[in-house]
């Protein structure tokens, strides 16, 4: 079962989702062309390097884009990754942590369920796309979701780069 971009966004405007309606305002068709091909991956979450050798539940592995699902976790504004080292060798642990109305989960992708991938997905696609409309539309905006974006691309090449140093010995 791969995520499949194009059913998620038929499906989501079935339902009449606001975020469906926004989206095609400002990039009409654009939003049944691929994922890799919307401006938000574009000009965004592609910027994230992929860190090879996270641990994914074994059951599942050739289920989904891992690579696409780390990109998009780390762009997001709502989640805060971590990588720690992993169970092999040359193999880490990304944790994802998310704070909902003041509590703090921490899930580890190599012990997510097919359905909280999915999930994941889903939520992090919907996010991107509210961010990239509200940039169309809104000048301010615009300015603090770029500052942010920045951020969010230092904040994940230093911890590659803390990784890597570790991974020399140097750590």
């Amino acid at each position: 079962m791969f995520f499949n971009y194009r059913a998620f966004i038929e499906e989501a405007e079935k339902k009449g989702e606001s975020f469906i309606a926004d989206y095609k305002r400002c990039y009409g068709e654009q939003i049944y062309a691929p994922l890799k091909e919307q401006p938000w991956y574009v000009d965004y979450a592609k910027k994230f390097d992929i860190l090879q050798g996270y641990a994914v539940p074994a059951s599942i592995e050739g289920n989904f884009d891992w690579d696409i699902l780390q990109q998009i976790t780390n762009s997001s504004f709502s989640s805060t990754v971590e990588i720690e080292p992993g169970s092999e060798p040359n193999q880490f642990e990304m944790t994802i942590w998310v704070e909902n109305g003041g509590i703090t989960v921490a899930k580890r992708v190599s012990e997510l369920w097919i359905f909280q991938v999915h999930r994941l997905f889903e939520i992090y696609i919907t996010e991107q796309m509210n961010l990239q409309y509200l940039i169309f539309t809104d000048k301010n905006e615009a300015a603090a979701i770029m500052q942010r974006r920045k951020v969010q691309l230092v904040g994940w090449s230093q911890k590659i780069k803390a990784k890597q140093i570790q991974d020399l010995g140097f750590l």
